[in-house]
Order: C-alpha cells, then sequence, then structure tokens
C-alpha cells in the first residue's frame, strides 16, 4: 500500500463522511481527495517531477494535509519545516535536501524569503492564508478544485514519500529517508494497537510535520476513516476547548503537554477523550497517575522514533498494562536489545534499543556514514538505552547519549526526573550532567514549579535523596520559568548544559 491508497481505504467508508474539522469548516473524504487530486495536477504542470523534493511550511490546518497528499500524488518527496523556524533553519533544509518547490504559509514567507537571500529561488512557490504579494508566487487556494482523481500508480509502494529532518538536539538535523509502504503500514499497525475506530475524532496537536503527528493525527486517522480536528489556534486553553466542543475521543500528545494540562487552573469537559497515547519522549509515572486520578485521562504510553516511520510499541490499551512500560512491540516490527558489540542481551539485561522491520528508514538523506553508523548489521540503533522484560515489554532506561557517570557510577537523567515529578510543586524537570574535577560529571536538575507553588532546591534534593541511592539526588536544583524545547515538545538537554555553563561562568 501507498500514501495514496491509504487514502481511498479511509474514504471507502463514505466520500461525505468528515475527513478534517477545524471549528466549524468539515473537508469531507470526497473533497480531500479531490482537492489534493487537483494539487497534484498543477505541481505536475508547474514542473514537479516525480522524486523532486518540496517543502512544506505550513501550520496543523487542513490545507497540511491537502498539500502532503497534492505533494506525493504528484509523486514528489514531502519535506516538512516547522513555520516558525528560523531563516538559517529554513536555509539548511533547503540545501541539505535540495528542494525544488515549497508550499508555505504567508506567516512563515519573510523567513523562507530570508532563506534565499543569496538569490536562489522555489519554483513553484505555493502561499496559503493570504493573496500572493509577488509575481513567483501563486495562491493555494486557487488550485484547490475539482481535480479528479488521485493516481495510485504515480508511486512505487518503496518510493520515497518523505524527508523529516531530526530535531537536531545532538547535532546538525538529518533528514531522514521515508517510503510510501513504511508510512502507510505505520499508519495502520499504530491505529490498530491504539484501537482507533471510523467514529473517533483524534485531535491534531503533534505537528504533523513530526512523526507522531505524521503517523496518528494525520496518515493514521485517513486509514481508518476518521476524522482529524485542528485546534484555530496553539494556546492551551483553545487546545483543551476544542476537545470539549468537537467532542475529542482520541489525542497524541508529547509528555510536556500532558504536563501543562495538569496544573492547568482552568477545567474543562475532556470526557469524551477515549484514550490519550503520550510519546516523544519518556513520560513520569507519577505523571500518567496524577493525570488519572486528577483528570480521569486514560494514557497509555507508546514508543516511536522518526526513524520507525513512527510508532514502535505501545503498553496495550486492552492490558495487560505494565507499569512503566512502552509496552509490545506493534505489527511487523522487531525490537532486540543489544550491547556495544552488537550482540543480543538475554531478558532484563539492559543495552540499546534496535530495530528491524519495513517500516524502518532506508537511512539518511546524503549521509553514508551516518547510515552506516546507525545500523548494527540489519538492525537500527535508536540510540536509547533499555531492557525487554521476559513478557517481551520493553522498557526505556534513558537516551545513551545522556547518560550521567558520577563518581563512577551510571546515572540515567529520566530516573531522577521521575522522582522530581513526584513531589507536588514541580511541573516539569530536566536532568543534565555537567562536568566536574573531582566526580567527573555533577546531577543538576532544571525545575518548573506549579503556579503558585513553592520549594528550595534543598527541599527538591532531599526530596530525591529519600527515593533514589543518593548518588542519583541532585547537587544542584535551577529553578526556571520554561523549559527549552524542540519543536516536537522535547527537552533540549544540550540547551540545558549551555545554561548552566553560562551561569558558572
Amino acid at each position: 500500500m501507498n500514501l495514496i491508497e491509504l487514502l481511498a481505504h479511509g474514504a471507502q467508508h463514505g466520500a461525505d463522511r468528515p475527513a478534517l474539522l477545524l471549528e466549524d469548516r468539515a473537508v469531507s473524504y470526497g473533497a480531500l481527495q479531490a482537492q489534493a487530486a487537483s494539487l497534484a495536477a498543477h505541481l505536475r504542470r508547474l514542473g514537479v517531477r516525480p522524486g523532486d523534493r518540496v517543502a512544506l511550511v505550513l501550520p496543523n490546518q487542513p490545507e497540511y494535509v491537502i498539500a502532503f497528499y497534492g505533494i506525493v500524488g504528484a509523486g514528489a518527496v514531502v519535506v516538512p519545516i516547522n513555520p516558525r523556524a528560523r531563516a538559517p533553519e529554513m536555509a539548511y533544509v533547503l540545501d541539505d535536501a535540495e528542494v525544488r518547490g515549497a508550499i508555505v504559509h504567508a506567516a512563515a514567507l519573510p523567513e523562507l524569503r530570508a532563506a534565499l537571500a543569496d538569490g536562489a529561488a522555489l519554483a513553484p512557490l505555493l502561499v496559503a492564508g493570504a493573496p500572493p504579494t509577488c509575481p513567483d508566487e501563486i495562491e493555494l487556494a486557487a488550485l484547490l478544485h475539482d481535480g479528479g482523481a488521485l493516481d495510485p500508480g504515480v508511486a512505487a509502494d518503496d518510493d520515497l514519500a518523505q524527508l523529516i529532518y531530526t530535531s537536531g538536539t545532538t547535532g546538525r538535523p538529518k533528514g531522514v529517508m521515508l517510503t510510501h509502504h513504511g508510512l502507510a503500514l505505520n499508519a495502520e499497525c499504530v491505529t490498530e494497537q491504539l484501537g482507533v475506530r471510523a467514529d473517533d475524532r483524534l485531535l491534531a496537536v503533534a505537528p504533523l510535520g513530526h512523526i507522531l503527528g505524521c503517523s496518528l493525527s494525520m496518515n493514521g486517522t485517513l486509514y481508518r476513516g476518521a476524522a482529524a480536528v485542528f485546534t484555530p489556534a496553539l494556546d492551551l486553553d483553545t487546545l483543551l476547548a476544542t476537545v470539549e466542543q468537537q467532542r475529542c475521543t482520541v489525542m497524541g500528545v508529547v509528555p510536556t503537554l500532558l504536563a501543562m494540562i495538569r496544573v492547568h487552573p482552568r477545567r474543562y469537559d475532556l470526557s469524551s477523550l477515549r484514550i490519550v497515547l503520550t510519546g516523544g519522549a519518556p513520560a513520569p509515572e507519577g505523571l500518567l497517575d496524577a493525570l488519572a486520578t486528577e483528570l480521569g485521562l486514560r494514557v497509555v504510553e507508546g514508543y516511536g522514533a522518526t526513524e520507525a516511520s513512527g510508532g514502535i510499541s505501545m503498553n496495550p490499551p486492552a492490558g495487560p498494562h505494565k507499569r512503566g512500560s512502552v509496552g509490545v512491540p506493534q505489527r511487523g516490527m522487531e525490537v532486540a536489545v543489544l550491547d556495544d558489540a552488537g550482540r543480543p542481551l538475554s531478558p532484563g539485561q539492559i543495552g540499546e534499543l534496535c530495530l528491524r522491520g519495513p517500516t524502518v528508514t532506508r537511512g539518511y538523506w546524503r549521509r553514508p556514514e551516518a547510515t552506516a553508523e546507525a545500523f548494527a548489521g540489519e538492525w537500527f540503533r535508536t540510540g536509547d538505552v533499555g531492557y525487554i522484560d521476559a513478557d517481551g515489554y520493553i522498557f526505556i532506561v534513558d537516551r545513551k547519549k545522556d547518560v550521567i557517570i558520577t563518581s563512577g557510577f551510571n546515572v540515567y537523567p529520566r530516573e531522577v526526573e521521575d522522582a522530581l515529578y513526584l513531589h507536588p510543586a514541580v511541573a516539569e524537570a530536566g536532568v543534565v550532567g555537567v562536568p566536574d574535577s573531582i566526580k567527573g560529571e555533577l546531577v543538576c536538575a532544571m525545575v518548573v514549579l506549579r503556579p503558585g507553588a513553592q520549594a528550595t532546591a534543598e527541599e527538591l534534593i532531599a526530596w530525591c535523596k529519600q527515593r533514589l541511592t543518593p548518588y542519583k539526588a541532585p547537587s544542584r536544583v535551577v529553578f526556571l520559568d520554561a523549559l527549552p524545547k524542540s519543536a516536537s515538545g522535547k527537552i533540549l538537554r544540550r540547551e540545558l548544559r549551555q545554561r548552566l555553563g553560562a551561569q558558572r561562568g
């Protein structure tokens, strides 16, 4: 199955059924297919050829989905770029991916123009959200009409469909090559494991240019014939009000957003939410317990990666559920724990989690060395440290590169963060190691307190010592108004280390 066939599969539930919802606007499955087909035909007329890379610089809105399927419907490759990215970030991706054309929101157009300041041009350049102001711009809305039908034969299953650039938390971003078949199969399997139905309404809150939003909120929703619900603004009140008003039943979010929902002073009716999937970063157990008891939210942990085309595993919603686990692999995905020499480890032994299966990336765009480094034979190295128990459940300990070594002992930031999240005053926490001449590294925590709450550094250090082996407790606690995060909501440990370094100086 390729992505065009995926959309057709979802439309079998009825062409008049809503596919995309934004306030009082509804785009049916029939309209989505017709408008995507129209855009695909115009892109081909404007010179886009199969295999060309086309940047997609739009926020979460119905036009993103239409544009995505229009691009792949033309046989081209989608290169999503965060519409809030700055010109240097855009320039890097545009150059590295050798992008030919772009579909961009008017609000992001100045940064895109600045990224092209050396005189380069993108053709075509389609603009959404406002009328064109320059001769080389074409209004996206003018190209979205009844365009007939998408041609599934324009792309083979193993053709490249999307280049998603990694967040770059450990270096310059790399373009992850994802195929039609990998994306389509992952969308099928992740929604199968989560139990998504055709009558569900999924809140599209995770960015669609991020693999969680792409696999679940967009492709997975459409495969099942369900409806993707968009919010008119990005603030938390609007998001929660949308859940209440649209009676959303499923959503996938990163743990940091769940932490914000928990401490939000206003209360909305979230009873329509049948299940919440959290992924993109480890979720503290204390946070999941609090959401269940305080808000009645049923949250399950999932594990995914851009290099896997989306989901890898999930704590089974129908059980048995294992506390602290990210569950069992989804259909078609194999997960193993290997040591540094690439040898498999026994159940319960900690090592690097590695993947293989039909949805795993073929590698990084124009990065043969990085691709070779990322694979141990046929196994893709995730960079995550964890173990698999005797029942096949996966437990993530931390990122391999984030392990703190203090006085010769390994400390995994996540277990320290979990302890901090149990404190009633803590809203968010990020833990990193900083160099120390005696111990090698010190455990340092940066904490955001809940609104109106108070706590001292000494209090939080003592709290951790009561719950952890003493060497794991932070030596230092710094309070911040907010933690630095990537576009997908992951805490940027590199920036935490930089801030601590600046404060030491």
